[in-house]
Order: C-alpha cells, then sequence, then structure tokens
C-alpha cells in the first residue's frame, strides 16, 4: 500500500512539474513574441488570445442576439395587432356616426410596410399575424435573413 501511496505522490509531482515547465515555456514564447513584434505591431500571440476569448464569448452573444430577435418579433406583432385593431375600431365608429372615413396616415402607412418589409424578409406570406412562429422556428428564419 505504501508503494501505490508513494507511486501516487511521484505522479502528482510530476504533474506538477510538467505543469510548471509548460508555464515557464509560455512565459519564454510570450516575452520572445513581445520582444520581437514589440508593443506597436501585431502580436500573433496577442491576436490568438483574443481569438479564445472571442471564442469563449461568442456562445453568450448569440444568446443575446436570439432574446433580442425574438423580443423584436414580438414587439412588432404586438403594435401591428393594437395598431390595426385601433384603426379598425376607428373605421367602424366613423361609419356607425355616418362620417368620412379616415384617410390611411403616412405614419400608419410606414409602419404597414415596414412589417411587410420584415415579414417578407422572414419568408412570411403578406398580412399575415405571426403569433405561431415559435423561437426555433423565429431563429432558423432570421439565420436565412
Amino acid at each position: 500500500m505504501t508503494s501505490l501511496s508513494h507511486s501516487a505522490e511521484s505522479f502528482i509531482v510530476g504533474l506538477e512539474k510538467a505543469e510548471a515547465d509548460l508555464k515557464a515555456v509560455a512565459h519564454r514564447l510570450e516575452e520572445g513574441f513581445e520582444q520581437q513584434y514589440g508593443r506597436h505591431q501585431v502580436n500573433p500571440f496577442d491576436l490568438f488570445q483574443r481569438i479564445r476569448r472571442l471564442e469563449r464569448q461568442l456562445p453568450d452573444v448569440q444568446k443575446e442576439c436570439r432574446l433580442v430577435l425574438t423580443t423584436k418579433q414580438e414587439l412588432i406583432d404586438s403594435a401591428k395587432s393594437q395598431l390595426v385593431g385601433s384603426y379598425k375600431a376607428l373605421e367602424s365608429l366613423e361609419r356607425k356616426s355616418g362620417n368620412l372615413l379616415p384617410k390611411k396616415t403616412d405614419t400608419f402607412q410606414a409602419f404597414m410596410a415596414a412589417v411587410a418589409e420584415w415579414d417578407s424578409s422572414l419568408g412570411l406570406p403578406q398580412g399575415t399575424q405571426n403569433p405561431n412562429l415559435n423561437q426555433d422556428l423565429l431563429n432558423s428564419q432570421l439565420e436565412v435573413v
């Protein structure tokens, strides 16, 4: 049993030494790149570190982007249904009162054009509501855009 314990300890010491050697080599490489490229040139080691940092950050950025796009779609759908509903209610009131029907304002038409453009970029039929778009479908449609 002592032999096994001694072997395990020597293995751990060997691993710690290897880790120290790797850190020393990394430090020498950093110093070598610093001497060769200085502070005013592009340092490949710094670029490598930046790429690694970006790779670690990418999943979080993708998740936030999906959340923003989903929220944007929900906002568009809500605004569209409220604006169209209000406009139709106003038309109905105007008809019942015997007044002339209101003209579609430039703001209303611009909003509807923006919604139609958004829907067409998602590949949706024009003039349809999008409440059935789930997050996965929305994201897959947006990846095409």
